[in-house]
């Protein structure tokens, strides 16, 4: 999670996580957030739904940018 809700900084931290820790893939953190609030709740902003940006509109939400991954050694998932 970055506290940006700038596209490219966050983009920009999870190509660098990416390349640093080869064993973790990115998933849909879109999926999530439909999971908690449901298909028909307000959309954070994000172009394919892995990362997304949370802000006052229209998620109503303080500014933030929240990834989910996926630890291919340990099988187990976790959101940043």
């Amino acid at each position: 999670m970055t506290c940006s809700v700038m596209a490219e900084e966050h983009e920009a931290q999870i190509c660098v996580f990416l390349d640093v820790h080869k064993n973790f893939s990115l998933l849909s953190a879109g999926e999530v957030w439909e999971e908690k609030f449901g298909v028909n709740a307000s959309k954070p902003r994000s172009p394919d739904g892995c990362p997304v940006a949370l802000t006052r509109a229209p998620t109503n939400t303080d500014g933030f940018s929240l990834s989910r991954w996926k630890n291919k050694k340990e099988n187990h998932e976790s959101t940043s």
